[in-house]
């Protein structure tokens, strides 16, 4: 990772001392051709080779991501795929977003409906000094913040509890360039296909110098603390504007706000694999290529005591079952036992 930074940095600094000429066709040439060796280009046959040969080649290969740069503004930029007679700044912004991580998310949210009073927030970004993991992962570690993505604060708390090794694997540690950390992220699409994004040490705070985060975190919500949760989600963020994920109107914008409301699906781009949807109610989930629907009669007894015995099979067996709640359900005391318009995983 390093080496390659500094490969195309050097290249870049030429081009700038060269009053700033544009990329040539034989450069473009060059480095496709060492994108297209994949990861044989790089040392070891393991995860990090895989992440450097797949950002190396949306660097330099194009991509629809690479259509905007956010670098955690509110408003995006408009930035294009490297081609001959690209001007160095979009070579040095690709090497920004594809390696280390400085295409930021939109930091603004509309909030979590399932509050019943959401509030709109706009968080700050602000470095972080803090551990990817401590003491390993546990279901602990998984806390929503502000943001109304409980659906994929669910997955995250559900895998954390039983699938903390394959929530591990999806980081890839790269160490610190100029002082950033940053680390390659890994997503699955429907169809089981491995993509990556890089996200750096900046994470989104309630105001500018809080050490609060503003949303997802551990227990303690400290920008300092142990930070794979805060990081995930906003490596889910960023996944979002390359198109894999089912976000209708939002797919494509690397935003908090576009990754609000939302299925079991997070589940099957964090460990690859179908989502079984059991639903009464006739859900129809569009064409989202993660879920498969069971659908059963509710009304129904029989179906409905099949369906209690398989989520305990599934439950027994060390799977994640998660839970989407349409109403607020109390018990004969009025104590509120599921949140409604919120989304639950189950122990």
């Amino acid at each position: 990772h390093a080496e390659l930074v500094a490969m195309l940095r050097g290249l870049i600094q030429q081009h700038k001392d060269a009053s700033n000429a544009p990329i040539t066709a034989q450069e473009v040439a060059d480095l496709q051709a060492l994108a297209a060796r994949g990861k044989a280009a790089f040392a070891g046959n393991g995860a990090a080779a895989d992440y450097l040969a797949y950002v190396f080649g949306k660097l330099v290969e194009g991509s629809d991501a690479n259509r905007f740069f956010t670098g955690g503004e509110t408003q995006r930029s408009e930035l294009g795929s490297l081609g001959a007679g690209s001007p160095v700044a979009v070579l040095e912004r690709l090497v920004d977003k594809w390696l280390l991580g400085a295409d930021m998310p939109s930091p603004s949210t509309a909030g979590d409906s399932a509050t019943g009073a959401p509030k709109s927030v706009v968080a700050a970004y602000a470095k972080s000094g803090g551990t990817l993991f401590v003491d390993g992962i546990s279901v602990a570690d998984v806390n929503q913040g502000t943001a109304g993505d409980c659906y994929l604060i669910a997955a995250i708390g559900g895998l954390a509890q039983n699938r903390g090794d394959a929530l591990q694997a999806l980081f890839v540690d790269n160490g610190a360039i100029d002082g950033v950390r940053s680390w390659g992220v890994r997503f699955y699409d429907a169809n089981g296909a491995a993509h990556w994004v890089t996200v750096n040490d900046m994470l989104p705070v309630t105001a500018a110098g809080s050490t609060q985060l503003a949303y997802a975190g551990s227990a303690g919500k400290d920008v300092h603390g142990e930070i794979w949760v805060p990081l995930l989600e906003k490596a889910y963020a960023q996944v979002n504007s390359l198109g894999i994920l089912p976000r209708a109107e939002q797919t494509g914008q690397n935003s908090f706000a576009g990754i609000e409301g939302g299925q079991g699906d997070p589940l099957g781009a964090l460990v690859p694999g179908k989502v079984i949807s059991y639903s009464g109610l006739g859900a129809n989930f569009g064409n989202n290529g993660y879920i498969v629907v069971r659908p059963f009669d509710r009304n129904d007894a029989g179906a409905r005591a099949q369906v209690e015995n398989d989520l305990k099979a599934a439950i027994n067996a060390g799977k994640v079952v998660w839970l989407g709640v349409n109403d607020t359900l109390r018990d004969s005391f009025g104590n509120q036992v599921l949140v409604g318009s919120h989304a639950h995983f189950m122990i």
